[in-house]
């Protein structure tokens, strides 16, 4: 379903390739306008777990199964 609701979206954007995502943003809403390149979805507090850690990457993973595949086939589509 969110596979299929994401062709309703005219772009969509990886965060590993913003900059790209920006230009072609620019691009097709001819905007002239200077777009703000700072993350702003970082917390302010310290993470609660290492993600790059295999255990807790382990743990996660079950969690995270479909977001994982809808972003692999998002990803092949955009790339």
């Amino acid at each position: 379903m969110a596979h299929t609701n994401s062709r309703l979206f005219r772009l969509i954007g990886l965060t590993e390739e913003y900059d790209a995502f920006v230009t072609r943003f620019k691009q097709i809403s001819d905007s002239k306008e200077r777009i703000k390149t700072s993350q702003m979805n970082i917390s302010k507090t310290a993470e609660l777990f290492n993600y790059n850690d295999a255990t807790v990457k382990d743990i996660l993973k079950p969690l995270v199964r479909i977001d994982l595949r809808l972003y692999q086939l998002l990803k092949k589509e955009i790339t």
